[in-house]
């Protein structure tokens, strides 16, 4: 089954649609969860669309896909008309505001309405305290979410008012940052002060909104399912297709490796990479050129990439937030909180609006671990072990969220 999957995935992201990748695939429904689950449903459909294949997948798991990419598509378009809405919120402010991600990647041309999967819109705002934000949003209909685990580096929620669960198509969820997470040697300010520096204007609906360049734009994506939610599978999986829809643009290798290095990203930056370029065939050179700034570290960051690429292709979902403080340098408090939700002896975060919660809590890492030895998943043993591996030799750094 992995090797229908991996075909299927290099065929949805990859540079060269080959048709004969798809005549490999036989198990079509273990395809289409997994495309489903991991939010590739959308540009996989549509790359099937487009190289007239959709004959090929059997009725109901065509009707699956299909269905994914035309919720994806209204979704992104009740998502996008808010827009409008907060443009004229913040207008005569003069407070900078800059969409990211996956809607910034909508309004530059990156993919179709139906391609990219995005749960809420989010910002980067600058020059306006929290509480200012709160009350001005709760003033045209938004409900702050809050977040048990809240700090002072972490993002503000907000929900329109009658939404309901994050995937329910009407529902309108937004996101603001001031700064993003500290890591490693990062404060959280260099990637947002960069953003601020290097933004460019993109249309949508007769209006002009700031988006990041595209470079900044490959480096968030780069960071995001690889260092902000370590190789977690919900995030992992867009970020490459973000990744492999900006790889054949412009991108300014030099500024990703400088501001990589100077937020200590650079082998995080460099396993995506590498998996860009051997797996998905684009963007060798920015491959080298991560991989050049500690040549040392090269055969680590491609053994990475390799237990990541095979271990993550799996329809169960994974996430390894609380396993790499095992083997990150940081405080024995976070290292004690990390064992009791690996345990799932913790609650873990909980996320609710009006005393109503709006997420499951996970179950622990070690009793998914115990259900994936007992398959005998030898990849994803195979990238236990790797992360292990890899957080050791880059002697990553996790400080204290206190």
């Amino acid at each position: 089954m992995k090797g229908e999957l991996e075909n299927a995935v290099v065929f949805g992201l990859g540079q060269k649609a080959d048709p004969a990748l798809i005549d490999q695939v036989n198990n079509w429904r273990a395809v289409s969860e997994f495309m489903v689950n991991s939010k590739l449903a959308g540009v996989f459909f549509r790359k099937l669309q487009s190289a007239r294949l959709l004959q090929v997948v059997p009725d109901t798991e065509l009707e699956r896909l299909r269905q994914f990419y035309y919720f994806t598509a209204l979704k992104n378009k009740v998502l996008l008309s808010e827009l409008g809405r907060i443009r004229e919120v913040f207008a005569g402010r003069n407070v900078p505001l800059v969409l990211l991600k996956g809607a910034s990647l909508l309004l530059t041309g990156a993919y179709q309405m139906g391609e990219r999967y995005q749960a809420d819109l989010d910002f980067l705002v600058q020059g306006m305290e929290r509480e200012e934000l709160r009350s001005l949003l709760k003033s045209v209909g938004y409900v702050p979410v809050e977040h048990s685990d809240r700090r002072w580096w972490s993002e503000e929620h907000f929900i329109k008012s009658g939404s309901k669960g994050a995937d329910e198509i009407f529902s309108v969820f937004l996101e603001f940052h001031w700064t993003f997470r500290p890591l490693n040697r990062g404060r959280g300010d260099e990637l947002a002060q960069a953003i601020l520096g290097q933004t460019v204007s993109a249309n949508y609906r007769g209006q002009s909104y700031q988006v990041p360049s595209q470079s900044l734009q490959f480096y968030q994506a780069a960071i995001h399912g690889s260092a902000y939610h370590p190789f977690d599978s919900a995030y992992f999986w867009v970020s490459l297709a973000d990744l492999s829809a900006l790889a054949g643009k412009a991108v300014d290798h030099q500024l990703l490796t400088n501001l990589a290095e100077k937020q200590g990203m650079l082998e995080h930056l460099g396993v995506m990479c590498w998996i860009l370029s051997a797996k998905l065939g684009f963007a060798p050179g920015l491959w080298e050129s991560a991989a050049n700034k500690n040549p040392g570290l090269k055969p680590v960051l491609e053994k990475t990439g390799q237990a990541a690429w095979r271990g993550l292709l799996s329809p169960t979902p994974i996430s390894f937030a609380n396993l790499i403080y095992l083997f990150s340098r940081t405080s024995l408090a976070s290292r004690a909180r990390a064992l009791l939700e690996l345990a799932g002896l913790a609650r873990g975060e909980r996320v609710e609006v009006q005393g109503k919660s709006l997420k499951a809590p996970r179950t622990g890492f070690f009793s998914q671990l115990a259900a994936r030895l007992r398959k005998l998943d030898r990849e994803f043993i195979r990238l236990v072990w790797q992360m292990a591996r890899f957080y050791r030799n880059i002697r990553f750094r996790i400080p204290d969220d206190n």
